[in-house]
């Protein structure tokens, strides 16, 4: 473990638990946001302050899946190259074998 990275309860290091205790609430703010917009029926500057927090919760939410996806199974599905050890092996394979190429 390299310096100043100080172990949380659960194993991960406190400042990945911080950025997750961050994202979480920027992912709320923009939930919370959109609420309020539609509350307004997005009418004048609150349909800006709409379109921008539904493209911050699905930005957010597409950034986890793919983040997911790409080292575990998402949503318990077993879907093709996920869980990194096989997306590993074919970006080894594929590499590899670009590299041997004159």
């Amino acid at each position: 473990m390299r310096k100043g990275y100080a172990m949380a309860a659960g194993g991960k290091p406190e400042t990945l638990r911080r950025m997750q205790g961050r994202a979480l609430a920027l992912l709320a703010l923009a939930v919370l946001l959109f609420g309020v917009a539609l509350w307004h029926a997005q009418e004048g500057p609150w349909a800006w302050v709409g379109a921008f927090a539904e493209a911050a919760i699905v930005g957010a939410l597409a950034d986890w899946f793919a983040v997911v996806a790409l080292f575990r199974h998402p949503l318990g599905l077993p879907i093709p190259h996920t869980a990194s050890g096989s997306w590993v092996r074919l970006t080894w394979r594929r590499w590899r074998a670009r590299s041997s190429i004159p």
